[in-house]
C-alpha cells in the first residue's frame, strides 16, 4: 500500500471517530479499522426477483440467486466477501431483494441466522471516503440471533433509509429505499398489506409513511419498540435505484414521478398554459444564510436577466410552480442542490440542455441526467469558499480565482447557442 493510499485510509479512520452520526464505540473503531487494513465482509446472500411495474405484483416471479460473479466472491457456506468500499450494482429494471429467514433487531441492518449482515440491506453512499458513506451505520455481525428471536411473520417489507425531512434526499435516497411500496400503494396492491419494518433512527417518520401509503401507522413495526428481535421468513427489500456518489438506474426518475403523484396528488406536475420561459436560471440567492450560498451570485443573476434568462427562486413557489417552470423550460442553469434533484419529476418533451455549474466534474448530477437522458453541460467554475468570516456558511462557494462573474455568463450563454 502507498503512503498517499494509507494516509487516505487514516482519514477515514478519523472521520468515523468525528463523525456525529456514528456513536463512538467499540464496534465503530473496529470497522474503521478494518477498512484501513482493507479486510472484506462476509455477507449473507440474497435472492432477487423482478418486480412488474406495470401490473400488480405477478404470481410467477422471476427468482435467482445473487451468485453472479460480478457481485464479488461467493464462499463454500454460501456468503458473500465484500469490502467496505464496495457498492450495490446498478440495474437496468427494477428487482426486489428477498432476504431469507432474516432477523431484524435493534442492529441497523437485517441479518441471517448466524448474524452476518444481508448485502444491500444498508444505506451507502457510493465507494467509503469517509464515515457519511454509511450514514446510517456499517454493516456490522451481531451474535446469532436465533438463539433468543421469540417471534417469527411469514413475509415484510424492510426500508432501510427514510429520513423525510430533507427534499433532495426524499427524491433519491427515500425513493430508492421505497419504490416497490409506492407502485403498490397506486395499484392498491395486496403486497401492501404485509407488515413493514422501519430501522429505529427513522421512528418519527413513521406516521409520516403511513401517511404517504394510505395505510396504518400499525402496520409499520419499529425494532426496540415493537419488538426486540424478529424472524421473518421472507423479508423484502428494495434493490437500490440510487447510490449516491455511485449510479443512478434508468428507471428511478420514473419511481420519483410515482412518489410525487402518492404524495402530492394525480394532477401534479400536468402542463398549464402561461408559464413558459426558454432559459431558466434557478438561484438560491433568496436562501437564508444557513443554506449554502454562491458569493457571486447576485452579480451573475443580473448580467444573465440581461441576456433573457428568468431567474427563479423555486423556495418561493409551490412544487406544482416549480414542475411547471421546469417543463416549460428549453434551458437550466443552476448549482448542484435539491432543486436540480427535482428535474427527476419532470417530463423532459421540452428541455433541450441543462447547465450545471459546479465544483467537481464527478457529481451526482450528471449521473442523473445521465439515467435520464438529458442533455447537459458542466462548468467547473466553482471552489469551496476558503474565506468565511463568521457569520458566513463554511459550505458556501465562490468564483474559481481568475474568473468573473461577466466571463460565467458568456460561457453559460454560449452553452445553449
Amino acid at each position: 500500500m502507498g503512503l498517499r493510499a494509507f494516509a487516505r485510509k487514516v482519514q477515514v479512520f478519523a472521520s468515523v471517530l468525528r463523525c456525529q452520526r456514528f456513536p463512538v464505540g467499540m464496534i465503530y473503531i473496529l470497522a474503521g479499522l478494518r477498512h484501513i487494513v482493507g479486510s472484506k465482509i462476509v455477507y449473507a446472500l440474497p435472492l432477487n426477483e423482478r418486480l412488474d411495474l406495470d401490473s400488480n405484483c405477478s404470481k410467477e416471479r422471476d427468482i435467482e440467486g445473487c451468485s453472479d460473479p460480478v457481485l464479488g466472491k461467493i464462499t463454500s457456506s454460501g456468503h458473500l466477501l465484500k469490502g467496505y468500499s464496495e457498492s450495490p450494482r446498478n440495474r437496468s429494471a427494477p428487482r426486489l431483494l428477498v432476504f431469507p429467514n432474516a432477523y431484524i433487531t435493534k442492529q441497523y441492518s437485517c441479518h441471517d441466522s448466524s448474524g452476518n449482515p444481508f448485502w444491500n440491506s444498508v444505506l451507502i453512499r457510493g465507494d467509503l471516503s469517509n464515515a457519511s458513506s454509511y450514514p446510517c451505520g456499517y454493516p456490522l455481525k451481531i451474535s446469532a440471533p436465533s438463539k433468543y428471536s421469540k417471534r417469527s411473520i411469514e413475509n415484510a417489507f424492510f426500508v432501510r433509509y427514510m429520513f423525510f425531512n430533507h427534499f433532495g434526499h426524499a427524491l433519491t435516497e427515500l425513493v430508492s429505499s421505497i419504490y416497490p411500496l409506492i407502485y403498490w400503494a397506486l395499484r392498491d396492491s395486496p403486497e401492501l398489506s404485509i407488515p413493514i419494518i422501519v430501522p429505529s433512527q427513522f421512528c418519527e417518520y413513521r406516521q409520516k409513511l403511513a401517511s404517504l401509503l394510505g395505510i396504518e401507522s400499525s402496520q409499520i413495526l419499529v425494532p426496540g419498540v415493537d419488538f426486540e428481535c424478529l424472524h421473518v421468513k421472507r423479508l423484502l427489500c428494495a434493490e437500490s435505484s440510487f447510490v449516491l456518489k455511485k449510479f443512478v438506474s434508468p428507471f428511478h426518475h420514473q419511481a420519483v414521478k410515482a412518489f410525487l403523484r402518492l404524495e402530492y396528488g394525480e394532477s401534479l406536475g400536468r402542463s398549464l398554459d402561461g408559464c413558459h420561459y426558454k432559459k431558466v436560471y434557478i438561484s438560491r440567492s433568496r436562501l437564508g444564510f444557513r443554506q449554502r450560498q454562491f458569493v457571486e451570485e447576485k452579480d451573475l443573476e443580473r448580467l444573465l436577466e440581461a441576456l433573457g434568462w428568468f431567474v427563479f427562486h423555486p423556495q418561493e413557489c409551490s412544487l406544482e410552480e416549480q414542475l411547471m417552470v421546469y417543463e416549460g423550460a428549453s434551458f437550466i442553469c443552476g448549482l448542484e442542490g435539491s432543486a436540480m434533484h427535482l428535474l427527476l419529476g419532470v417530463s423532459c418533451a421540452v428541455l433541450v440542455k441543462v447547465v450545471l455549474l459546479t465544483v467537481d466534474e464527478e457529481n451526482d448530477f450528471s449521473l442523473q441526467f445521465d439515467s435520464q437522458g438529458i442533455a447537459y453541460s458542466q462548468l467547473e467554475c466553482l471552489v469551496q469558499d476558503d474565506y468565511w468570516p463568521f457569520g458566513r456558511n463554511r459550505n458556501n462557494v465562490r468564483l474559481k480565482n481568475g474568473l468573473t462573474a461577466d466571463y460565467l455568463a458568456s460561457l453559460i450563454e454560449s452553452s445553449v447557442i
